[in-house]
């Protein structure tokens, strides 16, 4: 399961839905065809004060694994990441990080590779791992 940035697109005359925009988005920015995805739903959407974006995040599925091709002005890399690995509590930790010359104190983010899974992307994906717990 890929994890990445979460895509900073804008709603766009031609998107339909909210839904329409990230399937628009994720096509242009990593390359997933957007009918070869079925989306199972939304999760909660998320207002962002830095980047002053509200974010609507959906989570799909795709019967073979994507092929991505990044546009690189939009998406510094992907990382893909076995579902399991946020099932898991011990890659769940907190860490100071520094923005802009100021710290933030205990902020939760998942571990991936010893890569600090934060913000945004890390609120989406322990909203969706709720969901998850859920049904399992």
């Amino acid at each position: 399961m890929p994890v990445n940035s979460v895509f900073r697109g804008k709603f766009e005359e031609k998107d339909y839905s909210y839904q329409d925009c990230a399937l628009r988005e994720a096509e242009e920015e990593i390359g997933i065809n957007a009918s070869d995805v079925g989306v199972i739903g939304e999760l909660s959407s998320i207002y962002i004060p830095v980047s002053n974006f509200l974010i609507y995040p959906f989570v799909g599925f795709m019967g073979e694994d994507p092929e991505f091709t990044i546009q690189r002005n939009e998406v510094q890399n992907i990382i893909e990441v076995p579902l399991k690995h946020f099932l898991d509590g011990k890659n769940k930790k907190k860490t100071d990080i520094d923005i802009r010359g100021g710290i933030l104190k205990d902020v939760p983010y998942y571990d991936i590779n010893n890569q600090v899974l934060w913000g945004a992307t890390a609120m989406i994906m322990s909203e969706f791992e709720q969901v998850i717990r859920k049904i399992i």
